[in-house]
């Protein structure tokens, strides 16, 4: 379990709002998505890497991993205004922080949400709607030197698919280094998943500690992630046999 069943995250303290604890469980899921969709990513392009000299990946293979690649833009976006608007929670430095080591996630983000409008810059510059992905094979600890890249639609003569990366980095991201190229922006998707976990930690501490009260705490808590089982018995009336 990423975020510890004991973490604040998963039971808020009941002096809190709902309006506190309704935010707080956004946050919560936002990082566990983002969590998994990249070990489910990451698993699976290092597997295309694997055997990509005997069969290139199939088309739902490539649905799925920009599927997940997408998903983890999308949870940045939520978390950073879930956190921007947590009622009593100061301006910490691990917040601006946040906010720095995503916000290339955010501009692609609101860009693919208005695609009809990248549209003619796509035509004129090339590129694809869904962009591509780029990411180096990781095996045995090592690196292989191999670098691959899988792209979300068609190409043309003049398409340019940057997918080799650097040798070193300004910023640590995990093996694999995996790039969603989108609209004209790179992100590398494990460091965004990073600065979400990292966050989330800082936010579980100002929880106990900082995170003030804010409106009404609500009566009638019952817990967190419900789950529930339920039955349907079926009565038919016949009629008795003719005898």
């Amino acid at each position: 379990m990423l975020i510890p069943k004991t973490s604040p995250l998963h039971n808020p303290p009941a002096s809190f709002s709902r309006r506190q604890v309704v935010i707080l469980d956004g946050i919560r899921y936002a990082i566990e998505m983002a969590h998994i969709a990249y070990e489910r990513l990451d698993t699976q392009l290092q597997g295309i890497a694997a055997s990509f000299t005997n069969a290139k990946p199939q088309f739902d293979e490539r649905a799925t991993a920009m599927l997940d690649a997408w998903s983890i833009v999308d949870s940045a976006h939520r978390m950073a205004d879930l956190v921007a608007n947590l009622p009593g929670l100061p301006n910490s430095t691990w917040k601006r922080l946040f906010q720095d080591r995503t916000r290339e996630a955010a501009e692609l983000r609101n860009c693919v949400q208005h695609q009809l409008g990248e549209i003619e810059g796509i035509i004129s510059n090339g590129g694809q709607l869904w962009g591509y992905l780029s990411w180096a094979e990781f095996k045995d600890g090592k690196y292989t030197g191999k670098w691959l890249m899988m792209a979300a639609g068609a190409d043309y003569v003049g398409d340019r698919f940057l997918f080799i990366g650097p040798n070193t980095l300004s910023f640590p991201v995990p093996n694999g280094r995996i790039r969603l190229n989108a609209f004209g922006k790179q992100v590398y998707l494990g460091g965004v998943r990073n600065a979400m976990v990292d966050a989330g930690v800082a936010l579980d501490g100002d929880i106990t500690g900082f995170l003030k009260p804010i409106g009404e705490p609500p009566n009638g808590s019952r817990g967190a992630d419900a789950f529930s089982l339920g039955y349907v018995e079926m009565l038919i009336s016949c009629p008795p046999p003719k005898s």
